[in-house]
């Protein structure tokens, strides 16, 4: 047996269960191992519990900070022994400091030993005194399951901004784009009897849309630059232009009205015209060294070696549709392969066009893209040290709709694949793959052997209970790209692909069968210091079983 207990996957995915810690004291294990066994029955919560014993000189306030940090609730086991624990003590505390919903449950009265201080004014969940072991256990899954999104929310964002502050507070690690305001609107909705919010959750609130301001101020002012040069440029060509021709008619008529003579009018006009030779001349020099001072500027920033942070494009916005199409590709996947030929435009210029060709040619899907790179992607252009990798994943049938095919999503998975080669890429592409084959293949985007084995020394230690706070930084210079084309779900919230195993008959089964999209993030951000996610699908949003609508990418 590990040292750390998580529940087993049951019916629902971790990812959408709340995440509970049992503080307890070992006194109390029997009563601690029924609880676990009772929540893990409900198949609502991701139950944690600690059975590693405390050795003297171990870092235990890390390993328990750790397990606190990551939970959604922490639920105190309340006993005579536990009240009495300075261990126990410490996990409250700490689930305070971090801001944690704390359910304290009474196991056994504690007669005249004072209770913890942070649990005073809090209600118990009684399994004392007459009370059945189910009663207590149904008051406590009702207490559990009282704001439940708001409380995934707080963990989630706590979460970044722990890893914000454990990397320094790098701009990189902020929110950004869309993912702001949600935020800002989670702050907003705080439920009356929930966690305080904490003062690094405003910190890393705050600081995130003060950067997105600045970052949004900066490229308003350099556009700007950019547009009065061009114009300052253009008016004094054309200023020029007028008034050497203003001089060559004032000489040349000068000349002729004063008699002069023809050679020397000849003379003249010729002088006319080489001014006017001499300006066209200055002005392409002007156009060649704006050229080469454009062409210096995209090279600086294509061969950057410190990019890091992740991109994702999705061939629709939320409740759209993304068409298959009736030709060789989707409308989006045609439009991304016109617009990366061009060598000059960065990876998110393209997609950005290709965005606006996709919504002319349908008339109502409408791409989008959510991007905290810190800089642009150049797909055929790079620095000598980038490695590339990229995965394609192509889903054309799911299960129970094995006659309702899409004709074209391995024909986009194939395109993404030939202008992946063409720029460098070391590429992979799998065709209806069952959920462990693809799984796999994301576990397989390492960059090299040492990496892998690290990875895995990594998931060892955090098996038998040493869990790192330190966020593992990936490789520098490395870019990881990722294409699916098929069909999309959405769960509460959550994100899903589909493949060959997955059904839709009610969220629980796409929770089994189909593959998280944010695992998928994830994973992407670990291997890669940069990292590209493009979605060419839609998201379906089950409630019930799928409809099939043909014509569209997936279902309806």
């Amino acid at each position: 047996m590990s040292d750390l207990q998580p529940s087993p996957t049951t019916s629902l995915a971790d990812a959408q269960r709340l995440k509970v810690f049992i503080s307890y004291s070992r006194a109390d294990t029997a009563f601690a191992d029924e609880l676990v066994a009772g929540l893990e029955f409900a198949q609502q919560f991701a139950v944690t519990i600690d059975r590693q014993s405390i050795i003297e000189g171990e870092d235990w306030k890390k390993r328990l900070g750790t397990l606190i940090a990551d939970s959604d609730t922490v639920v105190f086991v309340l006993s005579p022994d536990s009240a009495k624990s300075e261990i126990c003590l410490w996990e409250v505390e700490e689930a305070w400091r971090l801001s944690k919903r704390i359910l304290p449950v009474l196991a056994r009265p504690i007669g005249p030993l004072p209770a913890p201080e942070r649990l005073a004014a809090l209600n118990y969940v009684r399994f004392d005194e007459d009370r059945s072991f189910m009663a207590g256990l149904n008051g406590l899954v009702r207490a559990l399951n009282t704001d439940v999104e708001w409380l995934r929310e707080h963990t989630r964002i706590l979460a970044r901004a722990l890893e914000w502050q454990a990397a320094g507070r790098m701009a990189n690690r902020m929110l950004s784009g869309s993912d702001i305001e949600v935020a800002k609107s989670w702050l907003a909705r705080r439920p009356k009897d929930a966690p305080e919010v904490t003062d690094l959750h405003l910190a890393f609130i705050q600081a995130s849309e003060q950067a997105e301001i600045e970052r949004s101020n900066a490229e308003r002012k350099r556009l700007k630059e950019i547009e009065e040069a061009q114009s300052a440029r253009a008016e004094a060509l054309v200023e020029r232009e007028v008034a050497v021709k203003a001089l060559s008619r004032r000489t040349t008529i000068g000349l002729f009205s004063a008699g002069g003579l023809t050679a020397a009018a000849a003379g003249f006009a010729w002088w006319g015209n080489d001014a006017e030779r001499r300006f066209q001349q200055e002005r392409q020099r002007v156009a060649d060294a704006e050229e080469r001072a454009i062409e210096e500027a995209i090279n600086k920033e294509a061969m950057r070696t410190d990019i890091v942070g992740q991109l994702a494009a999705f061939a629709a916005a939320p409740d759209q549709y993304a068409s298959d199409g009736d030709d060789h590709n989707s409308p989006y996947t045609q439009a991304m392969m016109d617009e990366l030929v061009d060598q000059r435009s960065t990876f998110q210029a393209a997609m950005a066009r290709a965005s606006r060709k996709v919504f002319t040619i349908t008339g109502s899907q409408r791409p989008f893209i959510s991007t905290d790179l810190n800089g642009e992607i150049y797909l055929f252009r790079k620095s000598p040290t980038r490695r590339l990798k990229a995965l394609m994943i192509s889903c054309d049938r799911i299960a129970g709709f094995e006659n309702y095919l899409l004709k074209n999503v391995e024909n986009d998975a194939r395109a993404w694949e030939k202008i992946l080669l063409q720029a460098g890429f070391e590429t992979q592409r799998i065709a209806n793959p069952s959920r462990e084959v693809c799984e796999a293949a994301i576990d397989n985007l390492y960059f090299d052997q040492q990496e892998r084995r690290g990875d895995m020394r990594s998931r060892l230690v955090q098996r038998v209970g040493f869990v790192s706070t330190k966020p593992k930084e990936p490789p520098q210079d490395t870019l990881a790209l990722v294409f699916y084309s098929g069909t999309g779900f959405v769960v509460e919230g959550d994100l899903f692909i589909g493949v060959v195993e997955t059904m839709v008959a009610s969220p629980n089964q796409i929770f089994q069968t189909a593959v998280n999209l944010t695992q998928i993030q994830r994973k992407l951000r670990e291997r890669a210091a940069a990292s590209i996610v493009v979605m060419d699908t839609h998201f379906n949003r089950i409630r019930e079983a799928g409809a099939n609508r043909g014509g569209q990418r997936g279902l309806r």
